[in-house]
């Protein structure tokens, strides 16, 4: 029954009997009430690749979630920060990478005591979740609020991924805190200043469907050559805006400052991969001291840059060429490859 998604908004303990053992891949709860009498046959449903759960959850979550489990979505969702916490436990004893997916949910905090103090089984979550090793767990998050992040603060989560700029607004403020992280995915749109520190496990930072100005992106650049080891920057879709600053008479110095900086910056642990990129972009990189240049289109190589990139390794390049190769290749390289090259 892999092909079958089964949606279940009312149902009784003779439908989740039914259902028990069957290998559906794709599993949706419409209430709290399904939820709470799937519960049983849950784990027997060892085909169960994705579950997606609306609702009201308090307490802790206590469903049994079968092994071949790859994604969980709350959507629609509003739950205390104990039920959250012990979802990610749930999880994390899977031992294997599952994506949890925050759609719109809205997370209450837990009833403090008399005293003022948070209830003792509260503090006994936070202790077990920073316990978890949650490295092969990947977050999705779409609506936010700062609870959640406190719930998320040094955590070993291994993927973030942020689909707006309030979030990452947000998360800028744990960021640091993550200490497993090697993955950070960003959409959105974004001025002013970026991130000025970063998880230091950090290894691909991608920008994915992006608007952002041009001195958010360089300060992201040098603040990724802080890393002290190799990084991959995925720019995917982005799109340079100037920002407000840029109007100002004043803007010429600012970026001119940007532009010194980013030049100076050692930027040879980092691997550059372009897709659908502008002009405006490549200038950034121009100078830039980059080691390693992946181009997923013919559309985004610029044949003005690449050979001002003075300490640039390898390239890498895809898409579809014809005519003469005008290549202008830096005397730093040592490879250039071709993979699904049509020339």
């Amino acid at each position: 029954m892999k092909h079958i998604a089964l949606f279940v908004h009312d149902g009784n303990s003779d439908l989740y009997n039914l259902v028990r053992c069957i290998s559906i891949e794709k599993l949706l709860l419409g209430s709290t009430a399904c939820v709470s009498l799937a519960s049983e046959i849950l784990h027997t449903l060892n085909k169960l690749k994705q579950l997606f759960l609306m609702g009201t959850y308090t307490g802790r979550c206590d469903l049994k979630l079968p092994a071949s489990l790859k994604c969980i979505r709350l959507d629609k969702v509003e739950c205390s920060s104990d039920w959250l916490c012990s979802v990610l436990i749930t999880i994390c004893s899977l031992g294997q990478p599952v994506e949890l997916q925050l759609g719109n949910v809205v997370l209450q905090s837990s009833k403090e005591t008399h005293s003022g103090e948070p209830p003792a089984h509260v503090s006994d979550l936070r202790s077990e979740i920073l316990s978890c090793d949650m490295s092969n767990i990947m977050i999705i998050v779409k609506y936010c609020s700062k609870e959640l992040f406190d719930i998320l603060r040094d955590t070993s989560i291994g993927i973030l991924e942020l689909e707006i700029a309030d979030c990452v607004s947000l998360a800028s403020e744990i960021m640091f805190t993550l200490s497993k992280q090697t993955h950070l995915i960003l959409s959105g749109t974004y001025t002013g200043r970026s991130f000025r520190k970063l998880p230091a496990l950090l290894t691909c930072f991608c920008l994915k469907k992006v608007e952002c100005s041009y001195e958010w992106l360089c300060i992201l650049l040098i603040t990724l050559s802080l890393l002290t080891h190799p990084v991959t920057c995925v720019l995917w879709d982005v799109v340079l805006q100037p920002s407000e600053e840029t109007r100002e008479d004043d803007s010429h110095l600012h970026v001119s400052d940007l532009r010194s900086e980013i030049l100076s910056c050692d930027l040879s642990n980092i691997t550059i991969l372009m897709n659908n990129v502008s002009k405006e972009l490549l200038e950034i990189l121009r100078h830039a001291s980059i080691g390693i240049l992946d181009i997923r289109t013919a559309e985004s190589l610029s044949s003005d840059i690449v050979h001002t990139l003075n300490k640039l390794k390898q390239i890498y390049l895809r898409g579809t060429y014809t005519g003469r190769c005008d290549l202008r290749l830096p005397a730093s390289l040592q490879c250039i490859s071709l993979q699904k090259v049509e020339c």
